[in-house]
């Protein structure tokens, strides 16, 4: 099972992946929430997802 981990601090995204790799971004929210986060895959097969949430 691979492992995603995203942190969201107002408008910056830090996602880590199981395989070491990281990548910051910044997005800019537009109103009132609640927001979400959307997760798109491209290939073949399946994929299940379990989705942790903690408020820091």
């Amino acid at each position: 099972m691979a492992t995603l981990r995203i942190l969201l601090d107002h408008s910056v995204a830090e996602i880590f992946t199981a395989a070491g790799r990281a990548l910051t971004l910044r997005f800019y929210p537009v109103g009132e929430g609640p927001w979400r986060v959307q997760v798109d895959a491209v290939g073949v097969g399946s994929a299940a997802y379990t989705v942790k949430a903690w408020d820091l």
